[in-house]
């Protein structure tokens, strides 16, 4: 018998717990780099500014197809023989996947007087 190696796939599981339901206090316009508009009269209620769960579930609705993700962590043991550059290779950390919504799910936790806290579970496959 014979076998072949076809490819492997990077999988991610990603998951919020107590997410707010939306970002901000007031409808918020995110640009085409991912970051929201700025506006000076709105409370925040992400701390990075980021999406809310109904910006996530929005995306997901909104964009069937894939989409690039890029990732940067820092994986040093990649220049463990000269440990002078071991911190000096950050833009070496660096990798961009392909990849689509394969699952999306959430629940409403919490019900709230200015926004719900949200559960949301993603599930991304590269393609």
């Amino acid at each position: 018998m014979r076998s072949y190696h076809i490819a492997d796939k990077l999988s991610f599981d990603i998951s919020w717990k107590d997410l707010p339901s939306r970002a901000f206090s007031t409808k918020s316009n995110f640009q085409e780099d991912g970051s929201p508009s700025v506006v000076t009269d709105k409370s925040q209620y992400i701390v990075d500014g980021g999406a809310g769960g109904v910006e996530l579930l929005r995306w997901y609705e909104t964009h069937p197809g894939p989409f690039w993700m890029f990732l940067a962590y820092d994986k040093y043991s990649q220049f463990e023989g000269a440990s002078s550059t071991q911190y000096q290779n950050m833009g070496y950390y660096n990798q961009l996947v392909q990849v689509y919504i394969a699952d999306f799910q959430y629940t409403i936790s919490k019900r709230g007087k200015l926004y719900d806290f949200w559960d949301v579970s993603v599930k991304l496959e590269e393609c």
